[in-house]
């Protein structure tokens, strides 16, 4: 007797938590490409998990308003969410610069932490119309490729697959975006001239981004790559390692793009000094300093003007010499 009043207890509250979580989302996704299926993501932060990720999503189709997805969401908990729409995935290709609208959060945003939140009440129905952010990009001669890895100490395949690259212009205007493939690389040619900002994109981690300039000098950026740190929820630019010719690590450089400082981390402090040579393109030396190799050295690039340079670095025993943006 006692087991069958204990069902009716469970079933009963089942039913009155039903009626509490009755709140509704829905609208549309609107697109000027036409696009046959758009897929739509409701986001919620976990305060357990301290993460966020998507309770639900739909599949939204073209109706006969051509460029307009419906979506609903029903049976919804009161809390705090974020909507992402974008082309289903089933039209993508992989690693390769993606045309038309680019992955949307509501509120105009790229990015799931500048996403503007819906607050949603017991019973409350709310009506979320928002648009797809379209590209802007012409074509040109440019290249600007590389990957998104998973970090130190993870092995050799270590690309992180299915993960959104926009390519920004110096304004933040979205131009385009890629998704990463099995490998983790992408790649945007045929861009224009111009000065960019390479921004991978994930749920819970911040983008620090790349910038990178094309001109007459450089039309080709084949290794802007990104590492994401689990620990710290960061994707970063991956900073330069240099090696001799043993295969051993001298130092690090980064980052690279600079804008007011580059920072060289020597893999064997000591204190011994090296000297810091820099060119610009014209061969003119724009800098020459000496630091002394303990731990990480500073170099003020801030009064250099924008652009691409050749870093010499000389520890005494050996001259290496790479490529340096300052922006």
């Amino acid at each position: 007797m006692k087991k069958i009043l204990l069902l009716i207890i469970i079933t009963t509250t089942s039913v009155l938590n039903s009626k509490a979580q009755s709140a509704m989302i829905h609208g549309e996704v609107t697109d000027p490409w036409n696009i046959d299926s758009t897929e739509v993501w409701l986001i919620k932060y976990d305060s357990t998990t301290k993460i966020l990720s998507a309770v639900d999503s739909v599949l939204s189709l073209r109706t006969s308003q051509a460029s307009q997805r419906p979506y609903s969401f029903y049976g919804i908990a009161p809390g705090v969410y974020r909507i992402k729409a974008a082309i289903h995935k089933g039209t993508m290709q992989f690693g390769q610069k993606l045309p038309g609208p680019a992955p949307t959060y509501y509120g105009t945003s790229l990015f799931w932490n500048t996403a503007q939140t819906i607050t949603v009440g017991a019973n409350d129905t709310l009506k979320i119309d928002f648009a797809l952010i379209m590209d802007s990009i012409q074509v040109g001669r440019g290249f600007i490729g590389g990957s998104v890895l998973q970090g130190a100490n993870k092995g050799t395949a270590n690309g992180i697959g299915g993960m959104t690259v926009f390519l920004l212009d110096a304004n933040d205007n979205f131009k385009a975006y890629a998704i990463t493939d099995a490998n983790g690389d992408y790649k945007f040619d045929s861009v224009p001239d111009g000065s960019y900002k390479v921004y991978p994109e994930q749920l819970n981690y911040i983008s620090s981004g790349a910038s990178i300039t094309i001109d007459a000098t450089k039309q080709s950026h084949t290794a802007v790559n990104f590492e994401r740190s689990n620990q710290n929820k960061t994707i970063n630019l991956k900073p330069t390692t240099i090696t001799n010719v043993n295969g051993q690590d001298v130092f690090t450089v980064y980052p690279n793009p600079a804008s007011s400082a580059v920072n060289i981390s020597w893999a064997n402090a000591n204190s011994e000094q090296a000297n810091i040579r820099i060119i610009d393109i014209t061969g003119k030396q724009v800098l020459n300093t000496t630091v002394t190799m303990t731990g990480v050295s500073t170099v003020d690039v801030s009064t250099m003007t924008t652009g691409l340079y050749l870093m010499n670095i000389n520890d005494g025993i050996s001259n290496y010499t790479q490529k340096l943006t300052v922006e």
